[in-house]
Formats: structure tokens, sequence, C-alpha cells
């Protein structure tokens, strides 16, 4: 099974501001699953009250193409790719 998974996170305390935004691109099947995740960080860690859209995509090529558009929206609304297994 083909997974790839991306989490962003953007914190600005002075702004009151802690999200949290996931994306997961799977294949289930003959199919791919694009999926996003959305919501803020309790004390700037904890994903909670978190949203989810699931959209079935028909070829690897268009999962891709939406993967990095979604990503590259994000970053220029500030989000930055989260190290939370302390790699980068």
């Amino acid at each position: 099974m083909l997974e790839m998974r991306t989490v962003l996170k953007k914190i600005r305390p002075e702004e009151n501001c802690f999200r949290y935004y996931e994306m997961v691109l799977k294949k289930e099947g003959g199919q791919y699953i694009f999926e996003k995740r959305w919501g803020r960080l309790r004390h700037g860690i904890l994903p909670v009250n978190t949203k989810k859209i699931e959209q079935v995509i028909s070829n690897q090529r268009v999962g891709l193409d939406q993967f990095i558009k979604t990503l590259n929206e994000k970053e220029k609304r500030g989000y930055t790719l989260s190290d939370e297994l302390g790699l980068m």
C-alpha cells in the first residue's frame, strides 16, 4: 500500500494561532484516497476538534498534483512542516 503523509503546523502565540493540518495520499484497492485533516493545537502540541475530508481520486498523478497544490497553498498561508520525529 502506497501512502504519503505530511503534517503542517502554524503556530503564532502572539495571535493566539495554534493550527494543525495533515494530508494523506494512500492507495486502497484500485483507487487513491486524498485525506485532509485540520484543527487547533491544544498547548501547541495536541490536535483537537479536528475535521476531515476524503476525496476518491482515479489515478496517482492526479493525487500527487492535488497533494502538491494543497501543500503550496498552506505554505503561502504560513504553515510549516512539522518535525514530529525530530529529524529536521
